[in-house]
């Protein structure tokens, strides 16, 4: 599937049309600096993992608790500081190994960012995290109250991210459930405490 720009001058070449190089050339650079963002954030979501092993005695177990909650302030640095009025925590100590930590990471990162993007049209607004202990697994929650599922039920964003989530979930052998908040969406992940 060609991006919308790449498709819009395949077909105005084939149609002999002029080619609008200037629009082609700032939407392409605007996709860019968006994928090179979300890489970047991804990126911070390994790295404090990885400080986090060096600047503690014990590298065989990470509070995700604490790990969540300067992961979110690192993402909360890089948004428009209204946002950070409207993140809340509520994140429980849970000790896991640091590769399952770096996945939650990344899952969190990506369901954050999604909340950011499309829950409130990318206004501000509130979104929670909680942390939990729950028969043997953990329970991890990203909830907003914003616009909700579109009309096919399912939340937006089916690209990269969707495909990032689904397939550490599946690496985590856990589960995962997007569901009506009234209003907005509630992402509910279930992993179990031990891998």
């Amino acid at each position: 599937c060609l991006p919308l720009w790449s498709s819009f001058m395949v077909k105005t070449i084939l149609q002999g049309g002029p080619v609008q190089w200037g629009w082609i050339t700032r939407n392409a650079e605007t996709m860019v600096q968006g994928q090179l963002a979300a890489a970047e954030q991804r990126l911070r979501a390994v790295g404090l993992v990885h400080r986090r092993l060096y600047q503690d005695n014990d590298v065989q177990t990470v509070d995700l608790g604490r790990y969540l909650s300067e992961l979110v302030g690192e993402l909360a640095s890089t948004l428009d500081p209204r946002w950070r009025q409207h993140l809340s925590l509520d994140l429980k100590p849970i000790w896991i190994d640091p590769e399952r930590t770096i996945s939650i990471g990344l899952i969190v990162n990506e369901l954050l960012t999604n909340s950011i993007k499309y829950a409130y049209n990318g206004e501000p607004g509130p979104i929670m995290l909680f942390l939990e202990p729950a028969q043997g697994d953990f329970r991890l929650t990203v909830a907003d109250r914003g616009r909700g599922v579109t009309g096919g039920g399912n939340p937006e964003g089916t690209g990269f991210g969707s495909r990032v989530i689904n397939a550490l979930v599946e690496r985590l052998n856990g589960t995962i459930t997007s569901e009506n908040n009234d209003p907005g969406l509630r992402t509910v992940l279930s992993v179990p405490m031990r891998g």
